[in-house]
């Protein structure tokens, strides 16, 4: 969780916004610690999902 951002960065915009969100949302939703950690990681997201156009994606 860490190092979201590493990863977000390796796959580019278009692979994070398309895999990485989606399968992050999938993976570990019921985990009340795990989503702490994501959410924290999540807030310095928005240039690594293509900026405020697609900010949203993280919303979901």
């Amino acid at each position: 969780i860490k190092k979201l951002s590493t990863i977000g960065l390796a796959l580019g915009v278009e692979r994070t916004r398309t895999e990485l969100i989606p399968f992050l949302t999938d993976t570990i939703y019921d985990e009340d610690e795990v989503l702490l950690a994501l959410a924290e990681q999540l807030g310095t997201f928005t240039q690594l999902v293509g900026g405020e156009t697609h900010v949203h994606v993280l919303l979901v």
